[in-house]
């Protein structure tokens, strides 16, 4: 689950997609950008969170969704699924982790039922 977020800390909205996250199994959330460290540790009180991986940005991995979609795609074999809200962050960034994956993410879903069952509007 990539933590999208409001005012410094995972949204309302990252908290409701962690909960249909958990129908999948276990949820890690990812905090990018600044102050990762905060977004992480907050997210760690949300109900269903597993783990916590934050992005640090330097000079060397500047904030920018490309350099985030990249980190994703290399973490993304040790995950089956990748979760975003579909905000402006989220529609951004997992177009561009399923082009860097060659597959096509499902957009818009507004529920999880289980594995085999995403409902979309």
């Amino acid at each position: 689950m990539i933590a999208s977020d409001r005012l410094g800390a995972p949204s309302a909205l990252t908290a409701r997609a962690v909960t249909a996250g958990m129908q999948l199994g276990a949820v890690d959330l990812l905090a990018a950008g600044h102050g990762s460290r905060d977004k992480g540790a907050t997210g760690r009180l949300l109900a269903g969170v597993e783990n916590v991986l934050h992005v640090t940005h330097t000079d060397e991995f500047p904030p920018s969704t490309e350099n985030l979609a990249s980190l994703i795609a290399r973490l993304a074999p040790n995950y089956r699924w990748i979760l975003a809200v579909h905000d402006s962050f989220g529609a951004d960034l997992i177009p561009r982790v399923g082009g860097l994956l060659a597959t096509s993410p499902v957009t818009q879903v507004s529920a999880i039922a289980d594995a085999a069952t995403l409902i979309r509007p």
